[in-house]
């Protein structure tokens, strides 16, 4: 599986939704709308932490009929060979049901039937049964510009311009990206390793924020298109550091009933007595991130604390709508999976 990479904060959001029926073969499709990304300028914070809360639209939806390996295959299918791949074009597939419901996976490779994954699916598929969607990626270009369009402070190099950050938990290192303005052949967006390679295909994940560090006093901001995430999302979380999405459209996913805890350290987050034994979950004030952990031990009962409150519960505590949270598990990983927290159609 493709580990989470995220870190994520929706400044503002302004959600409009609408269902599309296709009539011919009776499927409600996602609904769709968009949100406003906004980033922060430094009168207000240096920094902004944003999630991408919608997706791109659903390019094909059906039924898995067969799968060898990595390779998924849709009898009923009639794609171009190579259609959801290559520069710029980058898809992922999504199960939607069975045992796989909400496993996100790049698709590498795809022929008129076959799409081939990045990893092995084929434990979690029952053919004639498991169904699916594909969609595009979001990539820095599509999100933010490939001309810079929401306006992010140029420069030369990434000391002087306006930056994005993009954790890999695996590593524990950080991409850093940026417009430059002075670019060769032409301007455009760079890694800080790399000024001359034009970074705009970056893919964006799903499940993964991207930290802004703004170098100007006033704010940007941009709208993102697309459609609402349906279903439940399965979310891989490494051990350390991990800064993951709310991929929802919605202002009512809690810490109690996001499933972050489970009681079983396998599918969740470790309980335990205080913050330096149980895994943590940190989410962005504005200035600073509140920490959070499941007390096993709780009085009056077990339950969501804060790392300075040892009593008060608060595990109605929001995941606001397009924000993060930054998981640091210890010593364990495991797959995190999100209801969907809300009702459809």
């Amino acid at each position: 599986m493709r580990p989470s990479m995220v870190r994520a904060w929706l400044a503002a959001g302004t959600l409009c939704l609408a269902a599309n029926l296709f009539a011919q073969t009776n499927v409600i499709t996602d609904p769709v709308g968009f949100v406003t990304l906004t980033i922060n300028g430094t009168n207000t914070s240096s920094f902004t932490f944003l999630g991408l809360s919608m997706t791109q639209p659903v390019v094909h939806q059906s039924k898995i009929t067969a799968v060898n390996g990595s390779q998924v295959i849709d009898s009923s299918a009639s794609w171009t060979n190579g259609e959801f791949s290559g520069a710029g074009n980058a898809h992922f597939i999504e199960l939607t049901s069975d045992a796989g419901a909400g496993i996100t996976e790049d698709i590498v490779s795809n022929t008129s039937t076959s799409l081939t994954t990045a990893s092995d699916l084929s434990s979690k598929i029952t053919p004639d049964s498991t169904t699916y969607k594909v969609r595009k990626h979001w990539t820095i270009g599509t999100v933010f510009g490939s001309n810079n369009e929401i306006g992010f402070g140029g420069g030369p190099d990434a000391t002087s311009a306006d930056n994005l950050f993009i954790l890999n938990p695996l590593t524990q290192q950080y991409a850093t990206y940026y417009f430059k303005s002075d670019g060769f052949p032409t301007p455009g967006w760079r890694t800080a390793v790399d000024p001359f390679t034009d970074a705009a295909n970056t893919v964006l994940y799903l499940d993964q924020g991207i930290w802004v560090r703004r170098k100007q006093p006033t704010s940007v901001s941009t709208q993102l298109v697309g459609s609402v995430k349906l279903g439940q999302t399965l979310i891989p979380v490494a051990s350390n550091q991990n800064i993951v999405a709310n991929v929802y459209a919605v202002t009512n996913l809690t810490l109690q009933t996001c499933n972050l805890y489970t009681g079983n350290p396998a599918t969740g987050v470790l309980g335990g007595s205080d913050p330096t034994t149980a895994d943590t979950v940190s989410i962005w004030n504005g200035t600073g991130y509140n920490i959070f952990y499941y007390k096993t031990d709780g009085f009056p009962s077990p339950g969501w604390r804060t790392a300075v409150d040892p009593f008060t519960d608060v595990g109605n505590t929001v995941i606001p709508m397009g924000s993060s949270v930054r998981i640091h598990s210890k010593g364990h990983s495991f797959d995190w999976t999100v209801p969907q927290p809300f009702t459809y159609p």
